[in-house]
């Protein structure tokens, strides 16, 4: 019944199988828990699914119980280590984007260097764990971003010592304003959340090929999405259209730059998660 299939699990009759031979069930749901690779087969797509056909499973905090044994659940380190490194440069990119620089007479901020390698690892992220994973990690982000915001503020409000002269330029270059920490943020949401649908429905529609045209297209259109959002959010109003179209035009250049050269990366890190569990999967269905 249990058999690789293009380096993927196939779990066809795994609605019966479970019932019938409970500890290759067990064994499964191990490797479902730390999905490095896709499983899929026609009845169940994603792991939310073949969840609903285990009726004997029950999930609780930090474990899963099967067939009333309790089986320790691991979050993966490679998932923690790249949600790590989506973290650092989204706020590294929020935190820079005060100090603008200039390349052939156009001015932009520093956090447009930064931003774009949140795409990259996300759409890793959803493309080795799926869009729940993937989505909880914006929604931290977003937090994180808030929360880091508001120690920002904190400090930023201290009494400054008597002899201490950088009050001024801390507060300059830490005090964003808050129309713009409001129109970074909903840029933010908007763009990721929409490169997660995005490069979860290119994946259906090329039945889980072609990851460099998913990558591509999914992180150019959202990438445009939250250049939009940020600028007209941001500066409507105190600035004239032309400037404000003109200024999401150069950026968008450079940013559809970084996804094309970005595809190459994006390999590299799918890759490097699948690398190791695909041996560890090899050797646990090999043991029976």
């Amino acid at each position: 019944m249990l058999h690789r299939r293009n380096d993927s699990i196939n779990l066809i009759g795994f609605r019966f199988f479970s019932k019938i031979r409970p500890e290759y069930a067990k064994k499964m749901l191990c490797l479902l828990v730390n999905p490095a690779k896709p499983i899929y087969n026609q009845e169940v797509a994603s792991l939310a699914e073949f969840e609903t056909l285990l009726c004997r499973t029950k999930k609780t905090t930090g474990v899963i119980e099967v067939n009333h044994q309790q089986l320790k659940v691991n979050i993966p380190f490679k998932l923690i280590f790249l949600s790590m490194v989506f973290m650092t440069c989204l706020i590294a990119a929020n935190l820079v984007a005060s100090k603008l620089f200039s390349i052939g007479g156009y001015s932009m901020t520093s956090g447009i260097i930064i931003y774009p390698l949140t795409f990259l690892v996300l759409d890793s992220i959803t493309e080795c764990w799926g869009k729940p994973v993937a989505q909880k990690i914006v929604w931290i982000g977003l937090l994180a971003n808030v929360l880091f915001t508001l120690l920002l503020q904190a400090a930023i409000h201290l009494p400054a010592a008597p002899f201490w002269k950088g009050q001024e330029a801390f507060a300059g270059t830490l005090g964003a304003m808050p129309r713009i920490v409001a129109a970074s943020l909903c840029g933010y949401s908007l763009s990721q959340t929409l490169d997660i649908a995005l490069f979860v429905g290119l994946k259906k529609r090329t039945k889980g090929k072609m990851l460099w045209l998913r990558s591509l297209l999914s992180t150019a259109i959202s990438q445009l999405a939250d250049s939009t959002v940020f600028m007209f959010v941001g500066f409507a109003g105190t600035l004239p259209i032309t400037a404000i179209l003109t200024t999401i035009g150069t950026e968008y250049v450079l940013k559809f730059s970084y996804a094309v050269i970005g595809v190459p990366v994006i390999y590299l890190i799918v890759h490097w998660i699948r690398m190791r569990e695909s041996a560890r999967v090899s050797t646990i269905l090999n043991q029976d």
